[in-house]
C-alpha cells in the first residue's frame, strides 16, 4: 500500500496556505502536504515569462504516481473574495491592480492545469466558503479524519 501525498496548488491570495495549515493541524501531520508542486512552477513561469521547464511534468506526474497515492487540490477564490483579501494586504492602488490581474491569469493557468493533470484524484475547491467547509470537503475527498483539531475546525 502507496503512502498517501497531498498536493495544494492555486493562485496567491486563494486560500491554499490557510487550507493547507489547517489541514495538517486536522490530520494530526500524517499525511504527507505539499504547498506547491509542479503546477506552480508551470503557471508563474508563463505569467512572468521565464523559460519554460514544464515539457516533462506529465512524466514527474507519473513517476510521482507510482510512489504515493497523489491527491492534487486546487484552490480557487471569486474575484470579490479575492478583492476583500487583496485590498487587506495591499494599501497601494497599484499593486492592487496587478494582484488581481495576475490571480486571474494564474486562475485561468491552474484550472488548466488541474483539466491536463494526470493524476486520478484531482479536486478544485472554492475558499469563498467558511474554511471548515472547505476543510471538510478536503478531508473528504482524501478519506482523512479531522482527529487533529478537535476544538478548532
Amino acid at each position: 500500500m502507496k503512502k498517501k501525498l497531498v498536493i495544494f496548488e492555486g493562485p496567491d491570495k486563494s486560500g491554499k496556505s490557510t487550507l493547507y495549515q489547517a489541514y495538517r493541524k486536522a490530520t494530526d501531520y500524517q499525511p504527507l502536504v505539499i504547498d506547491r508542486w509542479i503546477g506552480s512552477q508551470i503557471v508563474y513561469d508563463s505569467i512572468w515569462g521565464r523559460e519554460d521547464k514544464s515539457k516533462d511534468w506529465h512524466k514527474h506526474e507519473k513517476e510521482l504516481e507510482a510512489l504515493y497515492d497523489v491527491y492534487l487540490v486546487v484552490v480557487t477564490a471569486p474575484v470579490s473574495t479575492l478583492r476583500r483579501r487583496i485590498t487587506k494586504d495591499e494599501t497601494d492602488e497599484k499593486e492592487r491592480k496587478v494582484a488581481l490581474r495576475t490571480y486571474r491569469e494564474a486562475d485561468e493557468l491552474f484550472r488548466q492545469y488541474l483539466e491536463q493533470s494526470n493524476f486520478k484524484n484531482k479536486i478544485l475547491v472554492d475558499t469563498s466558503k467558511p474554511l471548515k467547509k472547505s476543510l471538510e470537503e478536503i478531508l473528504e475527498f482524501t478519506g482523512e479524519e479531522n482527529t487533529g483539531n478537535k476544538g478548532g475546525l
